[in-house]
């Protein structure tokens, strides 16, 4: 019963939904405006919030996700790399590619040849609360 109340909790939270959907929707073009709305905040109030809260910027967290999305895309399928791009959410190859590098040190294409494990380095995308 208390993992039920605390779950209904976790969803009633305004912050933890708007988080929810950046996981879900990352390769959407999402806005802080589409963001704060979506919290019932207004932009500055939801940035800050969400920033004390979780520890990064919703921007940081969108790309997170995104690049975690990647690694398991990498991963579990053959598609070239080109066309896994828009289902990512980025617009140009060499734009995920430099994003990806930041944060598993290789490059898509090394990192699915290398098959690496599928967690970025210091990019813990389930926080405990």
């Amino acid at each position: 019963m208390a993992a039920l109340l605390e779950s209904s909790t976790s969803e009633a939270d305004p912050l933890n939904r708007v988080r929810a959907w950046i996981a879900s929707e990352c390769h959407r073009p999402l806005t802080i405006t589409d963001l704060a709305r979506a919290a019932g905040m207004s932009r500055p109030h939801f940035w800050r919030t969400f920033v004390q809260r979780f520890g990064l910027t919703p921007r940081a967290y969108m790309v997170q996700c995104r690049i975690q999305r990647a690694a398991t895309l990498l991963q579990n399928t053959k598609d070239p790399i080109k066309e896994l791009v828009g289902d990512i959410g980025y617009s140009h190859a060499k734009n995920f590619a430099t994003a990806f590098k930041r944060v598993h040190g290789s490059t898509p294409k090394a990192f699915r040849s290398q098959d690496c494990p599928p967690s970025p380095k210091n990019t813990e995308l389930d926080w405990d609360e």
